[in-house]
């Protein structure tokens, strides 16, 4: 004959599983807030980081501009005077040097140019992934403050949500044996859950296959006992009655 003590146990636990279940799912939410907005802080971080990269690119990049432009300067003088000197070649030997002088220079400048080019289009590049990096972080950052005012007001709703999820609870642990209510605690801890049903000789938690003589002293309802493989606390409902 079932224990009329153990039936309410079981009871009690089963209610208590159903409670602590609906403030898991409110606590793992509340646990979500700051975590969003740490997503969020090292989104803003890591665009910082690619923007303070990128100007410190184009001020390469324009330092390096700057030097060549002053070459090309120095180069375009050099080049004056050397057309000078060839117009005023006195023979064909003196003209030949000249005219050799001339195309090597001709092909540095035009090189110097190439590379000026090159250099524009680098910057020309790197300035417009700056402008749309920028906009990414202004609207990171709006992001990151609608969401930081917005985490306090969320996390009172979830932790009174929770408050109620959990009210009624200390009333049934009181009716529980404080030995089985302690290591259904530990299990809850550990797994997620502490209480599971046994059903047609089998743990539903671990889909353990559970000793007939353990499963039939479950059935008959004498006594509190734990699934020996992932140690959580048995409950058994008997089957419907037949039509």
């Amino acid at each position: 004959m079932p224990d009329a003590s153990i039936l309410k146990q079981l009871d009690a636990l089963e209610s208590i599983a159903k409670i602590d279940a609906t403030t898991r799912k409110v606590e793992q939410e509340i646990q979500e807030v700051p975590a969003r907005l740490a997503d969020l802080k090292r989104d803003v971080e890591r665009v910082e980081e690619m923007l303070a990269r990128e100007h410190h690119q184009v001020a390469e990049a324009e330092d390096l501009k700057r030097k060549n432009e002053g070459e090309a300067a120095s180069h375009a003088e050099v080049l004056s005077r050397s057309r000078a000197k060839a117009a005023g070649a006195r023979n064909t030997r003196e003209h030949d040097a000249s005219q050799r002088e001339l195309e090597t220079l001709r092909r540095l400048s035009s090189e110097r140019d190439d590379e000026l080019l090159k250099l524009m289009g680098i910057l020309d590049e790197l300035r417009g992934r700056i402008a749309s990096h920028e906009q990414d972080l202004a609207k990171l950052r709006d992001l990151l403050t609608t969401e930081q005012a917005n985490a306090e007001t969320r996390l009172a709703e979830l932790r009174a949500e929770r408050d109620r999820a959990a009210t009624g609870r200390q009333e049934l642990a009181a009716v529980v044996d404080k030995l089985v209510l302690r290591r259904y605690d530990q299990i809850r801890g550990r797994r997620g859950d502490g209480l599971a049903e046994a059903k047609d000789g089998t743990c539903m938690g671990c889909r353990m296959s559970i000793a007939p003589q353990l499963y039939n002293t479950i059935q008959r309802l004498i006594s509190i006992e734990q699934c020996p493989f992932c140690q959580r606390t048995l409950i058994w409902r008997p089957p419907p009655p037949k039509d």
